[in-house]
């Protein structure tokens, strides 16, 4: 028996990878996912199954082979196996056991409109949550993917950064930071930061000029361990929420996937509402060239970087990251801050 493959940064942990739509049935889709190959197929009931991308007879990639009535045969040898890693069929051999060879299956889940894969064998699987925009009926929104060469963690620790918005954003999300910006150019980034058991968080922000008056634009953003952030939108009618859900998705050491979902309760057909919708791939464009620019790509240790207040976000990441990744702070420079 073929001893199971490990993933060796991100073990453990439910992920999308990638669109719901990316699966057509009949048909294999791969993936990388923490430098480990996976291959993902439909049943014969249309359910989601993805294993590891490799045929514990010669390691030939499964992911060549075809979906035969729900059932995965390697291109090599046709050896078949079902959505379990159980073997069905080995042909030319009518004395084999099939009952002895199985391939690694991974848990595999299809939730608001995303394929979610777990870093680990499907039987260790702990249950699915997700966050409530994609739980609940009455969200509507798009999804967009990226691939981008950057180390997830500096990935993430980007999309949690609240100072860059009117500098990097202002033709989108950033229009109305700018402009209050732009009036009360004296203005501070004032923020309570709410920490969680989980090491996520939730910061609120808003701008205010010298005097204390507040300005007139307000956020908030949410870091959901290990790789996930939400960040909200404001809207005139206290009733409607809008917000981006953001996945920093680590494919390779150097390769990560950006997957964002527009979310919100409001306005399923209006234009304008579905029109933002289309600006969400600008809004993620925009980001790039700041992450893969970056060096080091993996976030340091805290210290290593020149910090302010308004860096408060990614100083918590950076602090989650260390304690669960094994990216050690750096002693005796407290968080090298300024201000």
């Amino acid at each position: 028996m073929m001893r199971n493959v490990d993933f060796p940064t991100f073990a453990g942990r439910w992920t999308p990878i990638a669109a719901s739509t990316a699966l057509v049935a009949g048909k294999t889709a791969a993936f990388t996912l923490d430098d480990v190959p996976v291959v993902a197929f439909r049943d014969a009931e249309g359910k989601a199954q993805a294993l590891v991308d490799r045929c514990p007879h010669r390691s030939v990639k499964l992911s060549l082979g075809k979906v035969r009535e729900g059932l995965l045969q390697c291109a090599f040898h046709g050896w078949t196996y079902d959505g379990t890693g159980a073997c069905r069929a080995i042909p030319l051999n009518a004395d084999a056991k099939t009952s002895a060879v199985r391939a690694q299956a991974l848990g595999c889940e299809e939730r608001g409109g995303l394929l979610w894969l777990y870093t680990g064998d499907a039987a260790a699987a702990p249950p699915l949550t997700v966050p409530e925009p994609i739980a609940e009926d009455g969200w509507y929104g798009g999804i967009t993917t990226r691939d981008w060469g950057v180390h997830w963690s500096r990935a993430i620790q980007t999309m949690l950064d609240v100072a860059h918005i009117p500098f990097v954003h202002p033709q989108t999300i950033g229009v109305a930071f700018g402009r209050a910006l732009g009036t009360n150019p004296n203005a501070t980034l004032a923020h309570t930061l709410e920490s969680h058991d989980d090491g996520g968080f939730r910061m609120e922000w808003r701008l205010e000029t010298p005097g204390g008056a507040a300005a007139r634009d307000a956020g908030w953003l949410a870091f959901h361990p290990p790789h996930a952030m939400s960040l909200g939108i404001p809207q005139k009618k206290p009733d409607a929420r809008s917000l981006l859900l953001i996945w920093c998705v680590p494919l390779t050491a150097t390769t990560s996937r950006m997957i964002v979902l527009s979310r919100r309760n409001f306005g399923r057909f209006s234009p304008i509402p579905l029109l933002y919708d289309k600006l969400t791939p600008m809004i993620l464009a925009e980001d790039r060239r700041n992450m893969v620019t970056a060096w080091p790509s993996e976030v340091p240790p805290v210290g290593e970087e020149v910090s302010v207040p308004t860096d408060a976000p990614t100083i918590a990441f950076a602090r989650y990251y260390a304690r669960h990744f094994g990216n050690r702070e750096a002693p005796s420079r407290a968080d090298a801050a300024v201000g």
